[in-house]
């Protein structure tokens, strides 16, 4: 009985320190919305270009962010698949805005992010550097409360390679 009691009490030291951990973030962060209720939903990640120093390696040392790449989320689901593009910014950040009427916060696990193009001739073989490739699952990053909640989720970085050493540009 005494391993059950002890247990139990673990249980919740554990439980009220995630959740103090969760609501103590501040700035308009907390955890994630009520499921029946629909919120706004984003996702956001880097894009970068592999350093010519590092092709054979699974890294993003000396690589710099990729304006103008493409990444595309796919959604799948029984009733209406997903597919939606979104564009790097100069600073090779993503941020795409999920139609609301398409998905809910409880369906973001049936979601992935790859890599669909870049806009560098030389630097344009996807590598699978956190999945890029392959497509990765979202993993949430914070809920922007207040009116309109709007709820982050992110995948990445992810990276191009160049397509061979002779490819990367000589200084």
């Amino acid at each position: 009985m005494y391993s059950v009691k002890s247990s139990l009490v673990l249980q919740l030291v554990v439980l009220v320190a995630a959740s103090h951990l969760i609501s103590s973030h501040g700035n308009g962060e907390t955890n994630l919305p009520v499921p029946g209720r629909r919120s706004r939903v984003a996702i956001e990640g880097m894009v970068y270009c592999k350093s010519c120093s590092y092709l054979n390696f699974n890294t993003l040392l000396n690589a710099t962010a990729l304006p103008g790449a493409v990444v595309k989320v796919t959604c799948t689901s029984t009733k209406a698949p997903l597919y939606l593009n979104g564009t790097t910014d100069s600073h090779g950040y993503f941020f795409i805005q999920v139609p609301r009427v398409k998905l809910g916060t409880w369906t973001s696990h049936k979601c992935e992010v790859s890599l669909a193009s870049s806009p560098l001739s030389w630097c344009s073989k996807p590598t699978n550097l956190n999945n890029g490739q392959v497509g990765a699952d979202l993993a949430f990053e914070k809920v922007y409360t207040g009116k309109d909640p709007l709820v982050v989720f992110k995948a990445g970085p992810f990276a191009f390679s160049p397509t061979n050493a002779t490819a990367c540009p000589k200084y």
